[in-house]
């Protein structure tokens, strides 16, 4: 394993916010897991509900306050030998997370 370059981060977090959804299964496409999620917009409880088939009871999400970065990782491979690099850079600031029970 190579050593992490952090080539486009200059150390200032991005000002962009996102929320961290837990999503409880294995996601095989990304639109379908998205079209899934059922949102409101309450100011003062927002909930994500979760549908897994139209038949089925939503799940109700759980919203909480949350401190974390967004990465962006890729690998670099090189084609002589198993050498590895990697690059990172920070995307924005995950503020809220949604966890499923």
């Amino acid at each position: 394993v190579g050593m992490a370059d952090t080539k486009g981060s200059n150390g200032v977090v991005p000002d962009k916010e996102f929320v961290c959804i837990n999503f409880p299964g294995h996601v095989l496409n990304d639109e379908n897991a998205i079209r899934r999620l059922i949102g409101t917009d309450k100011e003062e409880a927002p909930q994500v509900m979760l549908r897994r088939d139209i038949q089925a009871k939503a799940l109700e999400g759980t919203m909480s306050a949350s401190g974390g970065l967004l990465l962006k990782v890729r690998r670099k491979r090189k084609r002589t030998g198993n050498s590895e690099d990697f690059e990172a850079k920070i995307v924005g600031r995950i503020t809220r997370r949604v966890d499923y029970r």
